[in-house]
């Protein structure tokens, strides 16, 4: 059994593909996010402010500055040639003043490795990855301030695949990751520039799988309520 979800509180029974879970914790002085994977990954929080949302689920609030997560280089969070990448946010603003035609970082591994942005042109997001050669990929849909958003992207053999709210919102079947070690997961910022998302994240998860369409739909589905959508 992946997942059970008895209440309206996510009940998380981490399948093995999960190797970074960032639930959030009723303890607005911690300053460590505790991964909840079981692989001991947890997040130095650097600034950002925890924020209980209307339905009770805590997250972490980024001031678009300098506020950061930094999960540490581990083993298990190496990228690998299948993954994948979901969380819900909700922005406050939304900038787009990076030198490469990139906005505020949501989610960075690595200096200048692979990340997930705000796009140059339409608020989509947008992602880039770096291995050599320079590729970005924006999503189809805009996004706005004030609304909750629950994204995902995947890369593997079908390339990465860009899902917003459950649904595919665009991918390019010639692009994966570059797979390496040593690289740092990043919340909120990059590790190389200062390029701060400003808002509010939850749920952050990585897996060392692309999940399927069924899958990240089967997960929106199940947690959209706790964010009014």
């Amino acid at each position: 059994m992946e997942e059970v979800r008895t209440s309206w509180m996510p009940k998380y029974v981490p399948p093995a593909s999960c190797v970074l879970y960032l639930l959030g914790q009723d303890d607005a002085q911690s300053t460590a996010i505790r991964d909840r994977s079981g692989n001991k990954n947890n997040g130095a929080i650097g600034g950002a402010l925890w924020k209980q949302n209307s339905k009770g689920l805590w997250g972490l609030d980024f001031d678009g500055g300098t506020d950061t997560v930094i999960i540490s280089t581990d083993a298990s969070l190496d990228p690998v040639t299948n993954g994948s990448i979901e969380f819900w946010f909700r922005a406050n603003t939304i900038n787009r003043n990076d030198v490469e035609s990139v906005g505020d970082a949501l989610y960075y591994i690595g200096a200048i490795y692979f990340a997930i942005f705000f796009g140059a042109t339409n608020n989509a997001i947008r992602v880039f990855r770096y291995d050599g050669t320079a590729f970005h990929h924006s999503g189809n849909t805009a996004v706005t301030t004030g609304i909750f958003y629950y994204v995902v992207v995947t890369w593997g053999v079908a390339g990465i695949i860009n899902y917003l709210n459950g649904a595919s919102d665009g991918g390019d079947s010639t692009a994966g990751i570059h797979t390496g070690t040593g690289r740092a997961h990043n919340m909120g910022n990059s590790a190389a520039r200062n390029i701060g998302f400003d808002g509010e994240m939850y749920l952050v998860r990585t897996h060392n799988i692309a999940l399927s369409a069924t899958q990240v739909l089967g997960h929106y589905n199940q947690e959209r309520h706790l964010f009014g959508v």
